[in-house]
């Protein structure tokens, strides 16, 4: 599934907690690449650099994050990631990053945006060093999917550049069916007991792969509080999305809705439940491009106990992947029919309209 490869790429300064833990495991990829006690201790040490950016258009600044190759001084390679900084991290001073817009026909330089060091001090305890991070970030700026993008990394000290370049997903993408009656109103989704239901929509500018999710906010009446909570059902459907020359869809499955349903009543439990409410529904679908599609099949296959390392990367004189993706939420509910379907086949759902 798209969302268990969205996990290793950091995004702006104010998704970088969540990003840092979820993309923990590409960190690790390289750690297992190039930091092995196996290596030969006395052989001269050659710069290394490993980068991850993912350009998200729905967001006003993009960020990276870049370290560096060690070489094991005769202990563990992990004791020295996480207590020793300056083994995997640059001192900013001696890079030079710049985020580059690029016309695609032409391949000119047409922007340049310097991208700063920020010292993010919240990371979670984990394989590197921690709490302080470094990632480097752009300025406020807006992004043309008519473009290509290059992260240039330059050690002023060393000399040694290091460039990788991507296009751009666009950041359009839109719903084709069902139609909502009323644009102001959530996208209406008939879920069936049997037969499948379709979602269609868009294409988006360099769309290599798609993934939706749905996620359900139940206002949940209990007898012993006087109050509602709310919670979060997270459903992983509709899933892949097919991509078409000019559009993509995908399928929520015949009884999928209704056995998601009496799952998540099983799992959490009906004790004091008064009633259930929809409050709202959200269909979370992601795009990504090339880039990231590649280096998910190639690297995600990695295999701890073979030892086996990734060979997909994007930047020349160095690890990573320069890449795109952009995630958009669109209001969808169940409609009327598929709410009386469910009273009758899940009623311990307990229904309130």
């Amino acid at each position: 599934m798209l969302n268990k490869y969205f996990c290793t790429l950091f995004l702006n300064l104010q998704k970088v907690r969540s990003i840092l833990s979820k993309f923990l495991v590409f960190s690790i990829l390289f750690l297992e690449f190039s930091c092995s006690t196996e290596l030969d201790v006395n052989a001269p040490y050659r710069e290394t650099k490993v980068a991850y950016c993912i350009l998200d258009p729905s967001e006003p600044f993009q960020t990276a994050r870049i370290s560096k190759g060690f070489l094991s001084d005769g202990r563990p390679a992990s004791e020295i990631a996480k207590n020793n900084p300056d083994s995997s991290l640059y001192d900013p001073a001696v890079l030079e990053v710049q985020l580059q817009e690029i016309n695609a026909n032409s391949r000119q330089v047409i922007r340049r945006w310097t991208m700063n060091d920020t010292l993010f001090t919240s990371k979670e305890e984990g394989t590197f060093y921690a709490p302080d991070q470094i990632v480097y970030k752009t300025p406020n700026i807006r992004l043309d999917s008519s473009r290509l993008y290059r992260l240039s990394i330059f050690n002023k000290r060393t000399g040694n550049r290091s460039e990788a370049t991507t296009n751009l997903i666009g950041r359009n993408l839109r719903i084709t069916s069902p139609i909502a009656d009323n644009p102001t109103l959530p996208v209406s989704i008939p879920f069936r007991s049997k037969a499948p239901t379709t979602i269609r929509t868009s294409k988006s500018n360099n769309a290599a792969i798609m993934e939706g999710i749905t996620i359900f906010r139940i206002q949940v009446k209990k007898t012993s509080r006087p109050d509602t909570t709310e919670e979060t059902w997270l459903w992983r459907s509709p899933g892949l999305f097919s991509i078409g020359s000019e559009a993509a869809n995908a399928t929520y499955a015949g009884n999928g809705f209704f056995s998601f349903i009496k799952t998540e009543v099983t799992t959490r439990g009906n004790q004091d439940v008064e009633w259930r409410r929809f409050k709202s529904t959200n269909l979370e679908i992601t795009t990504a491009n090339n880039e990231f599609e590649n280096y998910s099949l190639v690297n995600g296959n990695y295999n701890a106990i073979t030892q086996s390392v990734p060979t997909y990367t994007n930047f020349n004189q160095g690890l990573g992947v320069l890449c795109s993706r952009n995630r958009q939420n669109f209001r969808v509910a169940p409609n009327n029919l598929s709410l009386d379907s469910l009273n009758i086949l899940v009623p311990e759902f307990k229904l309130k309209k």
